[in-house]
Parts: structure tokens; sequence; C-alpha cells
């Protein structure tokens, strides 16, 4: 019997915060009792009013704190090439940034 813990599967169910990460009790009140998505705990959002006021005054998210779909859906874009099932949320955030980097220099 295996042991070893699939930290990819338990972040990618929303089950854990990261890898080798779990969700503190806050995080999980976020989640369960506020119904805030894993994606918006780890960006730091606790309550809808919270990520609501964010977006008022910011008009949108940073690379940072987008969720995983939305990374993926501008990665997609910019044909950055990568596997969905393994990468995660800040790496992604991270080689978009450097991708339109890049870009705004040949522009």
């Amino acid at each position: 019997m295996s042991t070893n813990i699939d930290w990819a599967k338990l972040v990618s169910e929303g089950r854990a915060k990261a890898v080798g990460i779990g969700w503190d009790e806050k995080e999980l009140e976020a989640i369960h009792k506020n119904k805030m998505s894993a994606d918006d705990v780890r960006a730091g959002f606790f309550t809808k009013a919270q990520k609501e006021k964010y977006l008022e005054k910011h008009k949108e998210l940073p690379l940072d704190k987008m969720a995983k779909k939305d990374l993926v859906k501008i990665a997609k874009e910019l044909k950055i090439e990568f596997n969905e099932k393994v990468v995660s949320a800040g790496d992604l955030a991270i080689v978009i940034k450097q991708k339109q980097e890049e870009t705004k220099g040949t522009k």
C-alpha cells in the first residue's frame, strides 16, 4: 500500500493550499462557511465582500491573485506550452508575466 500523498491532486481539488501546504483554520472557514473558492482564498480573499471591495478599487485582479482557470486561458492565448494538470497557478502566473514582458519589448 502506497503512503505517498498526491499533493498536486489535493491542490487541484482545493483540498490543500499548495504542494506541501495545508489550509489553516481561517482559510478553511472561508472555504466552507463563507463559500469562497479555493483560488479566492489562495489570493487572500476570505469573504465575497472583501473581494468585491478589492475589485472596485483595482478593477481587475493581478496575475498572482487570479484563479488557475483564468491563468490557463491567458496562457493559451499567449501560446505558452504547459501541462494543465500539473502546473501550479503560481508558476503559470510567472511564465505569463515573463511572456507579456517579452511581448511588450517586441512591440
